[in-house]
């Protein structure tokens, strides 16, 4: 059971160039990774769901691969009455609401490229704890 928290530079407000952001530059980095990652992955699941809804007699080609092992992370594929992708099954957003994750994780990933004009401003990231090694499975996966 994993439980969502904010990024290790929750206290920490980091300036660049153009205003104040959530996170160092080196862990936006790892972000951007991550995003590439997430974004691969949630393709791959709705592509091997749009092969999957097919009938048999009417699929093309071998079925398509994606990263099934997300289930073991706390991580489960949603039905069509929710959003498409994978949800955080046991931790609510910052909100309290249960959300796609892909889509939370690309809200956080804008928050901490968008620059704010003041310190004040910057709200700390909202990340599952376990997101670095679920990326670690993503890059072993597609590489």
């Amino acid at each position: 059971m994993s439980t969502m928290s904010a990024v290790s530079t929750v206290e920490g407000v980091y300036q660049s160039r153009w205003g104040f952001h959530p996170c160092s530059y080196e862990e936006f980095l790892e972000l951007k990774e991550a995003h590439k990652l997430l974004l691969r992955a949630y393709c791959d699941f709705k592509r091997h769901r749009r092969w999957g809804r097919k009938m048999e007699h009417n699929r093309s080609g071998p079925e398509p691969k994606f990263p099934g092992f997300l289930a073991e992370f706390g991580y489960q594929k949603l039905d069509k009455h929710f959003d498409s992708g994978f949800v955080f099954a046991s931790s609510k957003d910052r909100e309290g609401v249960k959300r796609n994750f892909y889509l939370q994780f690309l809200e956080e990933y804008r928050l901490a490229r968008t620059p704010q004009e003041k310190a004040e401003d910057v709200r700390p990231l909202y990340l599952p704890d376990n997101w670095r090694d679920l990326i670690e499975k993503l890059r072993g996966f597609y590489q």
